[in-house]
């Protein structure tokens, strides 16, 4: 950090929170706790204060990485390809994927099959419907890739993954 008032601020802070470590009472965890959470709060307005002035391009970054993922949270059924992400973004999606996949390791496409998975595994667990059905509804244009993905991330096939469910809930 390179103001020091600001430095010194966040030691100060944890300064009067401070316990030594090793003690178990659990309430001066809390405080220690509390004191890490206030500076991270404080990180946080710091950086923020500083991307508004412009000095600090790598929080514009991740605020506009947050921006597709939410995109892509919310968008997980649906077909989107390269033009569909460079007209909502205004960015080129070879930018925008290089820039995605610095900030959270995964390109765009590799994130949003992810984050399709998740939702299977819920569906998977929640519902009785038939594999084939969810992965429709999941944006999946076939149910072969589907399965061959969710066997390549899970470790077993969602039939399997379904069974395996039913026998933990069923002990």
């Amino acid at each position: 950090i390179s103001n020091k008032d600001f430095f010194q601020n966040l030691v100060a802070t944890f300064e009067k929170n401070c316990i030594r470590f090793g003690e178990n009472d659990s309430s001066k965890l809390l405080k220690v706790s509390c004191a890490f959470a206030e500076i991270l709060l404080k990180l946080e307005k710091y950086s923020a204060e500083n991307s508004l002035s412009g000095r600090n391009t790598e929080f514009k970054n991740y605020r506009l990485i947050a921006k597709v993922r939410e995109y892509l949270d919310c968008h997980f059924n649906r077909e989107i390809d390269s033009k569909i992400i460079e007209e909502t973004f205004s960015f080129q999606y070879d930018y925008l994927n290089r820039l995605f996949k610095r900030v959270t390791g995964d390109s765009i496409i590799k994130y949003r099959n992810n984050h399709r998975i998740e939702m299977a595994k819920f569906l998977l667990s929640s519902t009785e419907k038939e594999i084939s059905t969810i992965a429709t509804e999941l944006g999946f244009k076939d149910c072969y890739y589907f399965v061959r993905y969710f066997k390549k991330i899970v470790g077993c096939s969602p039939s399997q993954f379904r069974k395996i469910l039913k026998n933990e809930n069923d002990l």
